[in-house]
């Protein structure tokens, strides 16, 4: 079994965890025992319970880079693009020799490069494979390794843009370029 997820970690130790407590209630004296009873009840309650918060709060942790087929996609999932450019930011607020005005064209510069390089491989991958054939969502993210969120924010952009349109195919959309 191969253990790459922090999920698979979870199932293990509440498993294990639940196992363990149900042969420890055998030996305990009567009186202990409707405690622990509450205890083996109220705890994977609990697991479960932290186990949605995580979901809802922190929902990017649930994923190891080796969920993903392109190292990238990892990347964009974890806003890593935006923790360099703070680090970047941080490091011209260190700069002495330059001005104030210096540092934010800097800033801006920086930011702008990280976006446009973050976004252009991507979008332009969208756009070759859409200038070859009409496809769904799904069958363009299989066709360009894209994460099918991803694709859809780029595809949503796009559209945003006018570069390409969508058009109802059964029970999903199919998306073209714009002529």
């Amino acid at each position: 079994m191969k253990v790459s997820n922090p999920l698979t970690i979870i199932s293990i130790f509440a498993g294990l965890a639940e196992v363990m407590a149900t042969t420890a209630l055998i030996n305990l004296p009567a009186e202990m025992q409707s405690i622990f009873i509450y205890f083996v009840m109220g705890f994977p309650t609990l697991i479960v319970l932290l186990f949605f918060i995580i979901l809802v709060f922190k929902n990017k942790s649930l994923y190891a880079p080796s969920d993903f087929s392109n190292q990238e996609h990892y990347m964009e999932l974890n806003d890593l693009k935006r923790s360099i450019q703070y680090e970047l930011s941080s490091a011209i607020e260190t700069l002495d020799s330059s001005s104030t005005d210096e540092k934010e064209k800097l800033k801006i510069f920086v930011g702008k490069t990280l976006n446009d390089s973050f976004k252009s491989s991507r979008r332009e991958q969208v756009l070759k494979h859409l200038e070859a054939t009409s496809s769904t969502t799904k069958e363009l993210c299989n066709a360009t390794d894209i994460h099918p969120s991803y694709g859809s924010l780029i595809l949503n952009n796009l559209e945003d843009e006018g570069v390409v349109k969508k058009e109802k195919d059964g029970r999903s959309f199919r998306w073209s370029l714009n002529a």
